[in-house]
């Protein structure tokens, strides 16, 4: 394999973390009943990137977090029930932020390998040559 498809695979899979830190970021505030009967709204369920060494590189997966939501008391939200309990999604943006930091340098390391192995690649033309 060489280190083209092994960096490759890993902007792919911090692209993907990206986007699922992201998505949690923007849906942190979504709000739902504790407990939801069919067609009442839920809390926004947050997910856990998860990267995976695989034989063709590395690729990101995702899962449910557990729990997904917490109980706060906020009586004046439209989704509390008869005690003023809403479901909140569990999001931290302070370990979500984090997470987006540590995707990006990896994003940028994976780039730098990209670009130290053309240079490589160059650097072994130019001595066959």
């Amino acid at each position: 394999m060489s280190a083209y498809s092994i960096a490759v695979s890993g902007l792919s899979a911090q692209s993907a973390v990206l986007g699922a830190r992201a998505q949690n970021i923007a849906n942190a505030g979504v709000t739902g009943r504790v407990d939801p009967r069919p067609g009442e709204r839920k809390a926004y369920a947050p997910i856990d990137p998860v990267t995976i060494s695989t034989e063709g590189g590395v690729a990101a997966s995702f899962v449910e977090r557990d729990p997904a939501s917490v109980s706060v008391y906020d009586p004046d939200s439209v989704d509390a029930n008869a005690e003023g309990v809403v479901a909140y999604p569990n999001i931290s943006l302070e370990e979500e932020i984090v997470g987006v930091l540590t995707a990006k340098n990896a994003y940028i390391a994976n780039a730098k390998v990209i670009s130290v192995q053309r240079d490589l690649d160059k650097e072994l033309l130019d001595i066959i040559a």
